[in-house]
């Protein structure tokens, strides 16, 4: 049975082309990382500085799964191995785990980020830092999060991130 519905004057008949235009178009404004409705910023080049670089390489492993203990592309990536792996694609070295990372460099207020440097947070409340990840563009950082998830970039101030922020370090000199 055909249902003829009233159109709005003016519309013309439905069209299947305009229809798939009209869909495309919808699908290419939602996609993820294409910047019309992400959270985050679009994935071009923070710089040319060494923190920038490093910064860059956190981010070309977004999509990466969670695994902990895991340091690589191939396997997946815990927080901290997330941060060791990206420093050492360009020649720095840092410590493994999230403690002794917490340790290196120097301190740096948060207002002060810059591409690069490392940041921390207390996720339990239990203890001193148990999760960190790398400061990319003004406002955001990349981090391994958790069991299940992928790499990805977050905004410091998400409320939860901004809640449980910690510290911030600069290792790179």
């Amino acid at each position: 049975m055909r249902h003829d519905f009233p159109r709005p004057s003016g519309l013309g008949p439905a069209r299947p082309g305009r229809i798939v235009a009209a869909l495309a178009l919808v699908v290419a404004l939602c996609s993820p990382g294409c910047g019309f409705f992400s959270s985050t910023p679009t994935q071009k080049s923070l710089g040319d500085s060494l923190g920038a670089r490093v910064a860059d390489t956190a981010r070309s492993q977004i999509g990466v799964r969670y695994r902990y203990g895991g340091d690589t592309p191939g396997e997946g990536f815990d927080c901290s191995g997330l941060v060791q792996w990206a420093f050492a694609q360009n020649g720095l070295r840092v410590p493994r785990t999230v403690s002794d990372q917490s340790l290196a460099g120097r301190p740096v207020r948060s207002s002060e980020l810059l591409p690069g440097d490392l940041v921390f947070f207390n996720t339990t409340f239990k203890r001193t830092e148990l999760h960190v990840g790398i400061a990319t563009s003004p406002g955001y950082f990349v981090h391994s999060p958790s069991s299940g998830g992928r790499v990805r970039e977050a905004r410091l101030s998400d409320p939860y991130w901004a809640s449980v922020f910690s510290k911030a370090r600069r290792v790179i000199p």
